[in-house]
């Protein structure tokens, strides 16, 4: 289950990043870029939601969820410091967050689990990749 955790961590680090994104854009850019961002939140909170219930389902007991959220929190510490314009900079710290996730799931996908969470975990990193083209598309600008 520790991989399923791990990845719920790094949605909720995702879902608490992209929020505060949303919440923070501004300029020019500002509607396509708030509502880029309001899109991408409930996304991650859905994928961790997913994560933690299929925990719950597979082993019957109850995850420290606050304990999940400090993590995530760390998580977000860790990320570099992101220069310049602030719109660009959170697509930045997004894209950081997306490649760490789909790093992660292709690293634990070679642990032994079922094939459910398998391909659960595989259509998680198939819809980071498509995150990940449109986010280094905006960068492009």
């Amino acid at each position: 289950m520790e991989h399923l955790v791990k990845t719920a961590v790094l949605f909720r680090a995702a879902q608490f990043y992209a929020h505060h994104a949303h919440n923070h854009v501004q300029g020019k850019t500002f509607h396509e870029d708030h509502d880029f961002f309001g899109e991408l939140y409930p996304t991650y909170e859905a994928a961790y939601d997913g994560c933690i219930e299929r925990c719950l389902g597979l082993q019957g007991k109850p995850i420290n969820t606050i304990s999940l959220a400090a993590d995530a929190v760390d998580i977000l510490s860790d990320l570099p410091s992101l220069p310049g314009d602030c719109n660009m900079g959170f697509y930045t710290g997004v894209l950081h967050l997306e490649k760490a996730i789909c790093t992660y799931i292709e690293s634990c996908t070679k642990t032994p689990m079922s094939e459910g969470t398998r391909q659960m975990l595989g259509t998680l990193a198939d819809e980071s990749e498509v995150r990940q083209y449109k986010i280094k598309q905006r960068l492009k600008g």
